[in-house]
């Protein structure tokens, strides 16, 4: 049931697409005619509207072909086709478009990288884990408030029994007003 639905939508979609081009065409070919009857064409020369009309019956072609096809039509060479232009477009972008591929590459190239950072880090503090698991927790306690409260003293201090104790200074080091000089800003 759920496939007759798809199979009907893709069909209903596929006649929609080719009236589009239908008319496209229609329209481009008309055009065409009035360029011709202007003295625009050259002899020789493509004009864009020629062109774009070569692509319309191309594409035309193809979605007579899909529906032709009986739900067996391989779009795998399609889409290889379409990857390579669109390399070959990206390749020969300048100005903005190509600044943007650059931003996106590089910004991908770095959480690539930095990722794998992450697992490396994950699988040698998995070791240190392993290895001995209360001393790997108190290591990244210790470096978590060495992150976040940077300006505060901290002991471990330890008893003879194994018992570790970790205590932090809570006296404020720096008087908050310290900064502040409550003069006027000279120009």
């Amino acid at each position: 049931m759920l496939f007759t639905c798809i199979g009907n939508q893709f069909e209903q979609r596929l006649k929609e697409f080719v009236a589009r081009t239908d008319d496209d065409i229609d329209s481009l070919t008309k055009e065409i005619d009035i360029e011709r009857l202007r003295g625009l064409h050259i002899v020789g020369r493509r004009t864009f509207r020629q062109e774009l009309l070569a692509k319309h019956t191309q594409r035309r072609e193809l979605f007579q072909r899909v529906g032709q096809a009986d739900g067996e039509f391989d779009f795998a060479p399609l889409i290889a086709d379409r990857d390579r232009l669109a390399d070959t477009l990206f390749e020969r972008a300048v100005g903005q478009p190509a600044a943007s591929d650059a931003q996106a590459k590089a910004r991908r190239w770095s959480q690539e990288l930095s990722e794998r950072a992450r697992a490396e880090t994950f699988e040698r503090q998995t070791e240190g884990y392993e290895a001995s698991p209360n001393i790997f927790k108190l290591s990244r306690l210790l470096e978590m408030w060495e992150e976040y409260l940077p300006e505060i003293n901290k002991y471990v201090l330890t008893f003879p029994k194994n018992r570790i104790e970790v205590r932090i200074d809570t006296k404020i080091k720096v008087d908050p007003f310290e900064r502040v000089t409550f003069k006027r800003e000279q120009e």
